[in-house]
């Protein structure tokens, strides 16, 4: 049924992003964007996976000091 596969969808999504929130925090840069693009392949155009990838890109040429607390600052609006 149509329900029961968007519901699944669901289902796979949040754990996605469970995982990749998990990598992202433990600042495993490049697993965390790959899950974010695994994301972004089962819900295109999904902001928040597209802008944490971008974190992730952006952590991975640059990490953020050892005392970081998974905030993420913005230079720019």
């Amino acid at each position: 049924a149509p329900a029961d596969a968007a519901d699944e969808r669901m289902r796979e999504l949040a754990q996605l992003a469970e995982r990749a929130l998990d990598a992202y925090l433990a600042r495993r840069w490049r697993e965390a964007a790959d899950l974010y693009a695994q994301i972004d392949g089962l819900a295109p155009g999904d902001a928040a996976a597209a802008t944490m990838r971008a974190r992730c890109d952006a952590f991975e040429a640059e990490p953020p000091p050892p005392e970081w607390s998974g905030t993420f600052v913005m230079h720019e609006k």
